[in-house]
C-alpha cells in the first residue's frame, strides 16, 4: 500500500512539475512598470537574386522616428544569424507597452551584415520608413530591404 501511494504521488508530482509551456523569461522592469511585453512582428526581404553569406546577421530595431532621420532612439532590437538561410525572415521584437507615446512615431527598420570577426560590412538596409504602433498604424510591418551603397 505505501509502495503505491509513493507511486501515485511521484506521478502526480511529475505530471504538475511538467507543463506543455514553456517557463516565461521576463526581462527587469522597473517597480512601476509591470505591464506585459507586446510586440511588433512582420517579415524582410529583398529583391535581388544574391544569396546572404554564411555569415551574415539580421537585425531588426523599433525606433522613435520623432526626432527625424538623424535622430532614431533604439527602442527594443531583436539579432541573429542567418546560419545559411536565406529571406524572407520573419521577425518579432518584444517591447515595453509603457514605453510609447500616442503623440510620438514609431518605426521599424531593418539592416544586414556580413563579414568576420564582428559582421561590419553592411549588405542590405532599409531606405524608407515601416511606421508602425502610433497615428493609426498597425503593430505589423513587412520590410522590403535594398542593397547598401559600397
Amino acid at each position: 500500500m505505501k509502495t503505491n501511494l509513493l507511486s501515485l504521488l511521484s506521478v502526480l508530482l511529475l505530471s504538475c512539475s511538467s507543463s506543455s509551456q514553456p517557463p516565461v523569461t521576463e526581462a527587469p522592469t522597473a517597480a512601476s512598470s509591470q505591464s506585459a511585453m507586446a510586440e511588433v512582428a512582420g517579415t524582410l526581404t529583398y529583391r535581388e537574386r544574391i544569396a546572404l553569406p554564411d555569415d551574415a546577421v539580421i537585425e531588426v530595431e523599433l525606433v522613435d522616428m520623432s526626432g527625424g532621420d538623424a535622430q532614431v532612439r533604439v527602442l527594443a532590437q531583436q539579432r541573429w544569424q542567418a546560419a545559411g538561410k536565406q529571406v524572407p525572415f520573419a521577425y518579432r521584437i518584444a517591447y515595453h507597452p509603457d514605453s510609447i507615446q500616442q503623440n510620438r512615431r514609431y518605426g521599424v527598420q531593418a539592416r544586414i551584415r556580413y563579414g568576420e570577426p564582428a559582421a561590419t560590412q553592411l549588405l542590405f538596409v532599409t531606405d524608407k520608413a515601416y511606421p508602425v504602433l502610433t497615428q493609426s498604424q498597425p503593430s505589423a510591418a513587412d520590410l522590403v530591404l535594398v542593397r547598401a551603397q559600397k
